[in-house]
């Protein structure tokens, strides 16, 4: 239910994509990692914010977040998607998919 913009590849301030619904604008970082992600990523996502005019971010990832992550994303409007939430999304819009066939 978001509208969705690419950032470009490089410079994008820590910032990949631009989601819009309603008054939401959230900056999304899309991190691929073999090992956990860092509180760097979050301090990324955190300061692209107000670059592209977002109120909320989100930092996905395929791996799982250091507890220093979840700790420095905690008292921020930052949303932590890991590996078993992106999973469980993949599933509800495959399951959602095969209802709407």
């Amino acid at each position: 239910g978001y509208q969705t913009q690419l950032t470009q590849a490089s410079h994008d301030v820590g910032v990949d994509v631009v989601a819009r619904r309603g008054s939401v604008r959230l900056a999304v970082q899309v991190k691929h990692y073999r090992s956990a992600v860092s509180g760097s990523a979050i301090a990324e996502a955190l300061l692209g914010m107000p670059h592209y005019g977002c109120n909320a971010c989100m930092v996905v990832t395929n791996s799982r977040f250091t507890t220093a992550a979840i700790k420095a994303a905690a008292p921020h409007p930052c949303t932590l998607i890991d590996r078993l939430e992106l999973a469980a999304w993949l599933q509800e819009v495959r399951t959602q998919a095969g209802t709407q066939s």
